[in-house]
């Protein structure tokens, strides 16, 4: 097999900086190279996969790295004065971060726009040995010699394919290459507990992965996919490996939409599907609430309101007896269940309201005009019953909770948590360009003590989530070594933490 086939290109490139050029450089590279691989992330990523995870996976698979750069290259973020090549989540910094650790990658700086190569000052330090790299000048006057220039020198750094040895211990398995429904039937084959290595050398798991059983993380790999989709696959949460076998999984009789079957509170994780929810706006640090405003009684001016909501069900004859249940829900702002309770029940009054309406109007008038028959019956009962309904919520729910002392901040801070957690699910990039759980880092909002363990320094995640150093340096060690975490249950899985820490954390885990 020659050179060429066995070629994997990787392009990075900052879009809003040098986009035309990179989609010229690809197309003119795959016209040259047609045997050759080139990974550009507008048309390589598949629709589902995790941005980030698939450029570092696609990157240790390369021989060659294109490190795109323009004279945009090294800009501010539009509207502030730090650059984005100082932030420590910037998909090109984390792109150049991970070519230059792979050893066996060729990096090459490719300078377009007339750009001229950063200095190791203007460089972050993780990748200031891209600056000693000798670049290569793509230049638009003489585009078409210089592609051919490039193609040539390509061609010339893989004489021959590597030792295949070799090459199979220099890639890693990626979650795009586990068969689901090979993984879905073992599982059915195996008994009620069973280890990762059950399933991963199981025949009928082994015979689709042929490729990729031999890698180095291919059994890590198994389990991490189970950890992730443990739910949807009917698995408890795993247990400690009793061998080398791997961590020990239990079936479950159901299939929950969130399994947490330990003795761990479970917290919502982001869910796959992002809920319908705005972008969060910056939060506001509430007043503090003293002890004698949170504890004192229900003034005066409740009771007043209730007995005005009492009448006005009495006046309308039970029509908007669907106010009640609206009314009561306002009384507790922080309980969601008891709010959706209440709006489920206003929903039902009000349909009842109007199916009175309705069959009361049907009915024949007598000589009075007055409504008579079945129908008009039926309409007054359920009338009556509206409004015996809704004077019931009235009486029942009259009465404010009583908070106690200092709930009113802790339930907002709680609540700004779980919003910002919407934003991580409905939009990550954004969420990481915002800095959402990194305390470490200055913000102009809160996020209710929200912490990126994918991302949180170590010094950081001691000061902000209550860990000590060597917690806290397990967890950035692991972390170094999987890519990033999914969830607090694979975390846990590879990190093992006193439950006190670990329910802690969980509250305030965030994964960007």
């Amino acid at each position: 097999m020659s050179a060429t086939a066995e070629q994997r290109i990787f392009i990075s490139y900052r879009r809003d900086d040098c986009q035309s050029q990179a989609n010229g450089l690809n197309d003119g590279l795959r016209h040259r190279l047609p045997a050759a691989r080139v990974f550009m992330d507008i048309d390589s990523i598949p629709f589902g996969a995790d941005f980030e995870e698939h450029i570092r996976g696609e990157i240790e698979q390369c021989n060659v790295a294109l490190i795109l750069i323009g004279d945009d290259w090294l800009e501010t973020r539009p509207g502030t004065d730090k650059r984005r090549i100082d932030e420590s989540n910037d998909f090109v910094r984390l792109e150049v971060e991970s070519a230059l650790a792979a050893k066996h990658l060729r990096v090459i700086p490719v300078l377009v726009e007339g750009a001229t190569m950063p200095t190791p000052e203007e460089l972050p330090r993780s990748i200031r040995r891209l600056a000693r790299l000798n670049a290569f000048e793509l230049s638009d006057k003489r585009w078409t010699s210089d592609i051919e220039h490039l193609t040539r020198q390509l061609r010339e750094l893989t004489e021959g394919p590597p030792p295949e040895a070799t090459a199979r211990d220099e890639r890693t398995m990626t979650f795009a290459d586990v068969d689901d429904a090979a993984l879905r039937y073992a599982l059915t084959t195996l008994p009620d507990t069973f280890a990762t290595k059950d399933l991963s050398e199981h025949p009928a798991v082994l015979a689709t992965h042929t490729e990729v059983s031999q890698l180095r993380n291919y059994h890590t790999m198994v389990g991490r996919y189970l950890m992730q989709h443990r739910a949807a696959l009917g698995l408890d949460e795993p247990g400690k490996s009793i061998d080398d076998r791997g961590a020990m999984w239990t079936k479950t009789s159901s299939r929950p939409a969130y399994a947490a079957t330990s003795s761990r509170t479970s917290y919502p994780q982001p869910s796959s599907t992002p809920p319908r929810t705005t972008y969060p706006e910056p939060s506001v640090a509430p007043r503090p609430v003293t002890s004698h405003q949170a504890l004192a009684p229900a003034p005066v001016k409740a009771g007043r309101k209730a007995r005005t909501m009492i009448l006005w069900c009495v006046l309308t004859m039970g029509l908007a007896s669907w106010a009640a249940p609206l009314w009561a829900a306002n009384r507790r702002p922080h309980d969601k269940a008891f709010r959706k309770r209440m709006h489920v029940l206003a929903a039902v009054l009000g349909v009842a309201a109007l199916a009175a309406f309705i069959l009361v109007g049907s009915g024949p008038e007598d000589a009075d005009g007055t409504p008579t028959g079945a129908a008009s019956d039926a309409g007054g009962t359920l009338l009556l019953l509206t409004l015996a309904a809704g004077v019931a919520v009235v009486l029942i729910f009259r009465r404010p909770q009583v908070a106690l002392a200092g709930t009113e901040s802790v339930l907002a801070r709680r609540d700004s948590r779980e919003r910002y957690r919407q934003l991580v699910a409905k939009d990550r990039p954004l969420a990481r360009s915002m800095h959402v759980g990194r305390p470490d880092v200055p913000r102009d909002y809160d996020d209710g003590g929200l912490l990126d363990l994918n991302s949180i320094p170590a010094h950081a995640l001691s000061q902000h989530g209550g860990l000590n150093d060597l917690e806290a340096a397990k967890i950035v060690e692991m972390r170094g070594q999987l890519g990033r975490f999914v969830s607090m249950d694979e975390l846990l899985a590879y990190v093992d933490l006193p439950e006190s820490t670990a329910t802690r954390l969980r509250d305030v885990a965030v994964f960007v």
